[in-house]
Protein backbone atom coordinates (compact mmCIF):
# COMPACT_ATOMS: atom_id res chain seq x y z
CA UNK A 1 0.00 0.00 0.00
CA UNK A 2 2.85 2.45 0.46
CA UNK A 3 4.12 1.75 -3.15
CA UNK A 4 0.23 3.19 -3.99
CA UNK A 5 0.12 5.82 -1.78
CA UNK A 6 4.07 7.06 -3.08
CA UNK A 7 3.73 6.10 -6.66
CA UNK A 8 7.17 4.13 -6.73
CA UNK A 9 7.94 0.75 -7.04
CA UNK A 10 10.32 -0.31 -4.60
CA UNK A 11 10.59 0.94 -1.10
CA UNK A 12 13.40 -0.39 1.30
CA UNK A 13 13.32 0.31 5.09
CA UNK A 14 15.96 2.07 7.29
CA UNK A 15 17.80 -1.94 8.09
CA UNK A 16 18.36 -2.71 4.24
CA UNK A 17 19.06 1.19 3.34
CA UNK A 18 21.76 0.92 6.07
CA UNK A 19 23.21 -2.55 4.53
CA UNK A 20 23.03 -1.96 1.47
CA UNK A 21 25.41 1.75 1.97
CA UNK A 22 26.45 3.48 -0.84
CA UNK A 23 25.64 0.71 -3.37
CA UNK A 24 22.35 1.98 -4.07
CA UNK A 25 20.87 5.17 -5.00
CA UNK A 26 17.39 6.15 -2.67
CA UNK A 27 15.69 9.06 -1.91
CA UNK A 28 13.85 8.59 1.63
CA UNK A 29 10.40 9.28 1.04
CA UNK A 30 8.75 9.60 4.19
CA UNK A 31 8.42 8.45 7.91
CA UNK A 32 6.20 6.45 8.41
CA UNK A 33 4.19 4.79 11.35
CA UNK A 34 3.30 1.16 9.86
CA UNK A 35 -0.20 -0.05 10.30
CA UNK A 36 -0.01 -2.41 13.60
CA UNK A 37 3.11 -0.98 14.75
CA UNK A 38 4.17 1.32 17.25
CA UNK A 39 6.75 4.23 16.24
CA UNK A 40 7.57 5.40 12.77
CA UNK A 41 10.75 4.33 10.46
CA UNK A 42 12.12 6.03 7.43
CA UNK A 43 11.10 4.78 4.37
CA UNK A 44 13.25 5.20 0.98
CA UNK A 45 12.80 4.46 -2.28
CA UNK A 46 15.32 2.94 -4.46
CA UNK A 47 16.19 4.98 -7.45
CA UNK A 48 19.61 3.11 -9.07
CA UNK A 49 22.81 1.14 -8.37
CA UNK A 50 25.55 3.22 -7.58
CA UNK A 51 28.48 4.50 -10.29
CA UNK A 52 24.46 5.98 -11.91
CA UNK A 53 24.55 9.72 -11.44
CA UNK A 54 21.98 10.28 -9.14
CA UNK A 55 19.02 13.03 -10.79
CA UNK A 56 19.24 16.26 -10.11
CA UNK A 57 15.72 16.62 -8.96
CA UNK A 58 16.24 14.05 -5.58
CA UNK A 59 17.91 17.56 -3.56
CA UNK A 60 14.64 19.32 -4.76
CA UNK A 61 12.70 16.66 -2.79
CA UNK A 62 14.69 16.01 -0.10
CA UNK A 63 15.08 19.63 1.02
CA UNK A 64 11.04 19.69 0.14
CA UNK A 65 10.62 16.64 2.88
CA UNK A 66 13.30 18.67 5.32
CA UNK A 67 11.24 21.51 5.62
CA UNK A 68 7.85 19.37 5.59
CA UNK A 69 9.40 17.55 8.59
CA UNK A 70 9.71 20.69 10.99
CA UNK A 71 6.08 22.11 9.89
CA UNK A 72 7.52 24.56 7.23
CA UNK A 73 4.74 23.77 4.87
CA UNK A 74 4.87 27.03 2.57
CA UNK A 75 8.42 27.10 2.11
CA UNK A 76 8.35 23.24 1.22
CA UNK A 77 5.72 23.27 -1.47
CA UNK A 78 8.09 25.18 -3.88
CA UNK A 79 10.97 22.19 -3.15
CA UNK A 80 8.16 19.86 -4.31
CA UNK A 81 6.81 21.45 -7.14
CA UNK A 82 10.64 21.75 -8.85
CA UNK A 83 11.13 17.99 -7.70
CA UNK A 84 7.53 17.46 -10.00
CA UNK A 85 8.81 19.46 -12.61
CA UNK A 86 12.17 18.13 -12.82
CA UNK A 87 11.29 14.67 -13.12
CA UNK A 88 10.14 13.12 -16.13
CA UNK A 89 7.27 11.87 -16.47
CA UNK A 90 6.56 14.00 -12.46
CA UNK A 91 7.30 12.85 -9.23
CA UNK A 92 4.27 10.95 -7.65
CA UNK A 93 5.32 11.70 -4.05
CA UNK A 94 6.26 15.04 -4.34
CA UNK A 95 2.47 15.32 -5.80
CA UNK A 96 1.47 13.61 -2.46
CA UNK A 97 3.16 15.79 -0.20
CA UNK A 98 1.84 19.07 -1.88
CA UNK A 99 -1.21 17.93 -1.07
CA UNK A 100 0.01 17.06 2.60
CA UNK A 101 1.52 20.69 3.13
CA UNK A 102 -2.36 22.39 1.26
CA UNK A 103 -4.05 19.96 3.80
CA UNK A 104 -1.78 21.44 6.91
CA UNK A 105 -2.26 25.60 6.05
CA UNK A 106 -5.45 25.71 7.35
CA UNK A 107 -5.22 23.11 10.39
CA UNK A 108 -1.56 22.72 11.42
CA UNK A 109 -0.74 19.37 12.96
CA UNK A 110 -0.50 19.25 16.96
CA UNK A 111 2.73 20.64 18.79
CA UNK A 112 3.94 17.19 19.02
CA UNK A 113 3.80 15.88 15.41
CA UNK A 114 6.90 15.07 14.25
CA UNK A 115 6.39 14.43 10.38
CA UNK A 116 5.26 11.04 10.68
CA UNK A 117 2.76 9.78 8.29
CA UNK A 118 0.47 7.12 9.97
CA UNK A 119 0.00 4.13 7.47
CA UNK A 120 -3.37 3.12 7.96
CA UNK A 121 -3.46 -0.32 6.20
CA UNK A 122 -1.08 -2.75 5.53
Amino acid sequence: SANKRYGSSIIIGERTRGLAGHAIIVRKLDTVAVYGRMGGTAIYELIGINGEPAPAWIAAYEEGLARYTRGEFVSAIPYFEEADAARPGGDTPSQTLIECCRGFLPEPPPAEWDGTTALLSK
